[in-house]
């Protein structure tokens, strides 16, 4: 009879179970579950739901429309990522799934987290495997911002619904807000929109006592948000803060996640340093492999005052710290490198309280490996002045004599610690 399905064949009671598990986990608030149901992970089961004829609107009539929505954009991103050699869409596809998840979580307590951490976590692994395609192909940068851009909008949808629950802490999604938050500023920091990230921290901290603790939240998201929090606070030059979110974050990382532990340890190290001037161990330096040795020579140079060994290798590693947004923070460490520069003159000198200028400059210029001249009385004043005013020289400049006169109470208040065993 026309406009009536014919009896479902295995295919077709396949999906029908699959229906009916998906109505029972909502209806048991069974969000392990949930969570399975809307899995990209490769699998036999994967391939068998992309093969799922698309279902009718007599079969979802179990679910409440929201959440046929979600059944529907689930079994289309299935057929686009094993049928279809194409990651753009398959991108653009999870992060339907994502927001039409995060529209049904908006009415559902915490037991819904599982599913929508898990679709968000493969919104961006697909993702990466999109950045990865497309550093092999030339595309047009507005086509790799306009994916971008797409993830953020359906990560920002559940950020907004966690930081706005209002539910009784126990059954809050509230738990999950700094997951998203790590999320974001993983795409704001690739987007360089590092105001987006500013707007996030003060959005925390405006909720900050309805939050729960970051030491009650899994450890894992815990360490991607101090992580990315800490590099926010370096851009800001508020190292102190820095300090201390990337030292949490290092101290919440697995004892295995080496890589991560890599990646807190380049940015944690000079911060410290500027933060406590004290030299990181050589057990520190080492876990970072390679860049270890180009970080114990910048270390080596400030120790010594050598000014052409840290300009080496601050040249050397000049790509990274911009990447990393380090390069201020290194230009503050050469600062020390001069500091101690100064003291050596000082400490070779006959009139220990009063050093020339010319002095100071012909000590700059052999440190640095420069040809004679290259410092003229008025650069040499400069960076003398630039030492007083941040405290690493006490004492003043008789601009007319061009001499610097020391305090003789600690010329040299302290510079640099030694590192802890």
């Amino acid at each position: 009879m026309e406009g009536t399905r014919m009896k479902p064949s295995a295919k077709g009671e396949s999906l029908y179970k699959y229906i009916g598990e998906f109505a029972l986990a909502i209806q048991s608030e069974d969000g392990s579950r949930l969570a399975q149901l809307v899995s990209m992970a490769l699998s036999e089961t994967l391939y068998t739901r992309a093969n799922y004829e698309e279902p009718q609107e007599s079969e979802l009539r179990r679910l409440k429309p929201n959440w046929r929505e979600v059944v529907k954009a689930y079994l289309h991103v299935t057929k686009v990522a094993l049928k279809e050699n194409d990651l753009k869409k398959v991108v653009f596809s999870q992060t339907e799934l994502l927001t039409h998840l995060s529209r049904c979580a908006e009415r559902e307590s915490n037991w819904v987290l599982p599913a929508l951490l898990l679709v968000t976590r493969q919104v961006s692994f697909l993702y990466s495997a999109y950045e990865g395609q497309k550093s092999k192909e030339a595309l047009a940068e507005e086509e790799e911002l306009a994916v971008l851009e797409k993830v953020v909008e359906a990560v920002n949808r559940p950020f907004k619904i966690c930081l706005s629950d209002k539910s009784d802490l126990r059954f809050s999604k509230k738990s999950a807000v700094y997951f998203f938050a790590g999320q974001l500023f993983k795409y704001y920091r690739t987007m360089k929109k590092y105001e987006l990230s500013k707007s996030i921290e003060k959005a925390l901290a405006a909720s900050a006592t309805e939050l729960p603790s970051i030491t009650a939240i899994p450890k894992k998201s815990a360490v991607i948000y101090l992580y990315y929090s800490g590099c926010l606070a370096c851009i800001d030059n508020d190292f102190e803060k820095a300090n201390d979110r990337l030292s949490q974050a290092l101290l919440l990382c697995h004892k295995d996640s080496f890589k991560q532990k890599q990646s807190i340890l380049v940015t944690l190290i000079p911060v410290r340093f500027i933060v406590t001037r004290q030299l990181p161990s050589k057990a520190c330096l080492t876990s970072l492999s390679d860049l270890g040795l180009a970080y114990s020579d910048i270390f080596r140079a400030v120790k010594l005052g050598d000014l052409a060994l840290f300009d080496s290798q601050f040249q050397r590693l000049q790509s990274l710290l911009l990447k990393k947004n380090l390069y201020y923070v290194f230009l503050k460490m050469r600062m020390y490198v001069v500091a101690k520069l100064v003291k050596v003159v000082c400490s070779a000198m006959t009139g220990k309280f009063q050093i020339s200028v010319a002095s100071l400059s012909c000590a700059l210029e052999y440190s640095g490996k420069q040809p004679e001249g290259s410092f003229s009385a008025d650069y040499t004043e400069s960076i003398v002045a630039n030492l007083i005013s941040q405290g690493l020289v006490k004492g003043y400049l008789s601009h007319g004599n061009r001499v610097l006169v020391l305090s003789k109470k600690e010329p040299f208040p302290v510079q640099v610690l030694a590192e802890k065993q």
